[in-house]
């Protein structure tokens, strides 16, 4: 996968554009990818620009809600919580055991 088309998804997660994320997702950009210059991965950021449809959409493709990013050193569950986005955080599976002691500290 190519930076470009990883930096194109999240202008369209950006922009709210749904159909645009599902296209680069069915053309194989990985939605767990972390941006070595971003540093953060495209469910955070769709959590953080409150776009609930494209976290919906990434979750189905396989984006992991509890992957830590390297800038923040969160993940999407621990950002959705800390913004108190309820309904986006009733989207994520429940967390295990590891999970919740990771979210505790960060």
């Amino acid at each position: 996968m190519s930076a470009g088309d990883w930096k194109g998804m999240l202008q369209a997660i950006y922009d709210g554009d749904a159909e645009a994320v599902h296209h680069f997702l069915r053309d194989g950009v990985d939605p767990n990818y972390e941006h070595p210059e971003m540093l953060c991965t495209p469910l955070i950021e769709a959590v953080r620009a409150d776009k609930e449809e494209i976290v919906t959409l990434l979750l189905k493709y396989g984006a992991d809600p509890f992957r830590v990013s390297s800038y923040a050193g969160r993940s999407a569950y621990n950002e959705a919580r800390s913004l108190n986005k309820t309904a986006m955080v009733k989207l994520f599976p429940r967390p295990n055991l590891r999970q919740r002691w990771k979210s505790l500290f960060s």
